[in-house]
């Protein structure tokens, strides 16, 4: 599993654990098209973009990095 895939399979993670649509994250992220193709792997995240995906889902970037998928 690439970087990309694991970035998105925790944002998809953290997205249901908090009962979010990908278009409900997208109202305070901004962009749902974008929020798919992370999600699926196919779009590369900057730092920047994470963390405010990390802020959107109210989390911190410790928290969204603190998972076995990043070990």
């Amino acid at each position: 599993m690439t970087l990309s895939q694991k970035v998105g399979l925790r944002i998809k993670e953290l997205r249901k654990v908090k009962h979010l649509t990908q278009e409900q994250l997208s109202l305070e992220y901004g962009e749902r098209s974008y929020i798919s193709k992370i999600e699926t792997g196919t779009s590369n995240m900057s730092i920047l973009n994470i963390f405010k995906v990390c802020k959107a889902l109210k989390i911190s970037l410790c928290d969204f990095f603190n998972c076995n998928l990043f070990k």
